[in-house]
């Protein structure tokens, strides 16, 4: 099977979409291409019986959804969004500790550069102005 190389344009894709699409792509070490691939191949792939399609058709001929059915389709969503708001929280709070540890190491440099002794600083150390 030849692959197509012509190039694809997608109207109506946010930039904030682009943005993360490219980041991702980028942290898997894949072309944007690759990634939308992979990524589309393995959504398709995925069957889990509590997933929904990737693509809802108008002309599928499923009946409408009782009131019972979407209480129960609105519960699942909202317990994945809540997973989902949970491991965001997890990875923010780790996250904001790393971050305040590096805090703490810039200040402690900033600190010990000025307690360090002019004798021991490059620029006036005479040994090493020649």
């Amino acid at each position: 099977m030849t692959k197509a190389l012509n190039s694809w344009s997608v109207k109506g894709v946010s930039e904030e979409a682009r943005a993360l699409a490219k980041q991702a792509a980028a942290e898997a070490g894949l072309s944007l291409g690759q990634w939308i691939n992979q990524t589309l191949m393995q959504q398709t792939e995925k069957k889990t019986k509590d997933s929904a399609p990737l693509i809802n058709s108008e002309t599928t001929t499923q009946p409408p959804l009782s009131e019972a059915e979407l209480q129960k389709a609105i519960a699942v969503i909202d317990h994945k969004l809540q997973r989902l708001e949970g491991k965001m929280q997890h990875d923010l709070t780790i996250l904001h500790r790393k971050l305040c540890r590096m805090e703490e190491q810039v200040t402690e440099t900033l600190l010990a550069k000025q307690e360090m002794p002019a004798s021991h600083s490059p620029t006036t150390n005479p040994s090493m102005l020649s």
